[in-house]
């Protein structure tokens, strides 16, 4: 299936495939041959990791590459770390996020340098000519070319535990509204001891980019705990915004009711059906931080979903999920999610596992019975195809299935071996789909040191992105 094989980057580094968007693909008859790829990887320069943006133009043939980071400093106080990019409403500029060291203010760090070992998340707007902005956001006093949407090390003293405690910032995933542009993200937020129980918690923020005023939205925070005292753990969060504009966002929960085991964790789905506005979120708002959603999960709400409902009462039942949207499964308000996750879970049927919903509800359909392949992948074409991707962990092994129709059973799969980090091409609305039925969907992994694409053929006839 997999006709054309071409490297990217080598000695680069695409991250673990939790939930970025990238690489991303769009078209415009500006550009040689009317498209083009876009990826983000890390690699190191002088011993710091620092990102760097590939552009194709030629159906991945050859890349141009762009150092946009130029940190120093090492694992410290300089490594920077893949995120999303994604194309603009016009398909040519990019916007760029990821996760780095060295951006925060930490006054009160006594006995270290004041930026190490902390992460923010950054964001840059690369615009049509090559020229790199914050986008008219407020630039980072260093360097005015970036912004920085989270400060890592923002410092809060615990409520009867008077010690320094810091936050870090990890993996953003971001996608862009097709009717406007805005640019919808979020991320890992990760709260060292904050609280006066000394509990440690991740939390999945929220902020949405207007791109007309360059202002950051609100920051909604999603913790959802069945009881107050617990460590909410709500992290490595996938966003997709439908057609419709509205964001959907899968993420891993711990203990989402009380009757799971402490130590559990699934995943779940909720999504805003007015566009990203802060109080049209499911869930409630708590009185002690008027920013924060909380309560027990799944909300009253049909806008919330866990997506392995079985109580257990220890280990990990679902590990991580993705998301597709695609106005082929739609409800008319709404853009239907499919989601993909990985279950392993002893006791319980285990494998990759596909849930979708459609006007009569909620439905789940098994992928394949492979043992611990924490990060799936998803893609919908616009003739509606499904298409996965399954990675056993520590195997180097890859399975590619699909299926044609939402009831069919899925295909026999093509096995790919010596891969990680795989990641399907992301493309989104409004850029214009070829509806011709594609045999399989590309993507990016990485072999050994060397950044691939996967395609189905060439040139311009097939090999297309599709939603992931």
């Amino acid at each position: 299936m997999f006709g054309i094989i071409l490297p990217i980057a080598s000695s680069c580094w695409t991250g673990p495939p939790t939930n970025g968007n990238n690489p991303c693909y769009s078209e415009h008859p500006g550009f040689p041959n009317g498209h083009r790829y876009a990826a983000m990887v890390t690699k190191a320069v002088a011993g710091t990791y620092n990102i760097f943006i590939l552009l194709s133009y030629d159906w991945g043939q050859t890349w141009e590459e762009e150092q946009i980071t130029f940190k120093t400093g090492g694992s410290a106080t300089g490594y920077q770390y893949v995120g999303s990019i994604c194309a603009d409403l016009e398909g040519t500029g990019l916007h760029a996020t990821w996760y780095g060291l060295g951006y925060h203010s930490h006054p009160h760090k006594k006995y270290y340098p004041s930026e190490e070992y902390v992460y923010s998340i950054l964001y840059k707007y690369r615009d049509a000519s090559g020229v790199w902005s914050p986008a008219l956001c407020t630039p980072y006093e260093h360097d005015a070319t970036l912004s920085v949407v989270e400060y890592g090390g923002d410092h809060v003293y615990a409520i009867g535990y008077p010690a320094f405690r810091y936050m870090d910032n990890y993996h953003p995933s971001m996608d862009i509204d097709p009717s406007c542009g805005d640019v919808h993200l979020v991320y890992s937020h990760w709260s060292g001891f904050n609280s006066a129980f000394r509990n440690a918690w991740y939390s999945t923020y929220y902020r949405k980019l207007e791109v007309s005023t360059g202002a950051w939205g609100e920051l909604a925070i999603f913790r959802y705990v069945y009881s107050s005292g617990a460590a909410p753990t709500m992290y490595r969060p996938n966003l997709q915004v439908d057609t419709y504009g509205n964001p959907q966002i899968t993420s891993t929960i711990r203990r989402p009711v009380s009757g799971w085991g402490p130590d559990s964790n699934t995943t779940c789905w909720f999504m805003n059906p007015n566009k990203g506005d802060y109080l049209s979120w499911p869930g409630t708002h708590a009185t002690w931080d008027l920013h924060t959603l909380i309560g027990s999960f799944p909300v009253a709400s049909p806008y919330a979903k866990l997506l392995f409902e079985t109580p257990v009462s220890s280990g990990t039942p679902s590990y991580y999920s993705r998301m597709a949207l695609s106005n082929f499964y739609t409800e008319g308000t709404f853009d239907y999610p499919h989601c993909i996750y990985e279950a392993h879970h002893s006791g319980y049927d285990y494998g990759v596992f596909h849930k979708y919903m459609d006007a009569l509800g909620w439905h789940t359909d098994k992928v394949n019975g492979m043992w611990y392949c924490p990060y799936p992948s998803i893609a919908i074409g616009p003739d509606g195809m499904i298409y996965t991707l399954s990675m056993q962990s520590g195997t180097g092994l890859l399975r590619y299935s699909k299926k044609a129709i939402i009831t069919d059973p899925w295909s026999d799969t093509e096995t790919i071996t010596g891969i990680s980090s795989a990641r399907q091409i992301h493309q989104r609305l409004p850029v214009p789909y070829p509806r011709d039925g594609q045999d399989c969907s590309p993507f990016m992994g990485m072999v050994g040191s060397t950044a691939k694409l996967f395609r189905c053929g060439y040139p311009a006839t097939s090999g297309y992105g599709f939603f992931m």
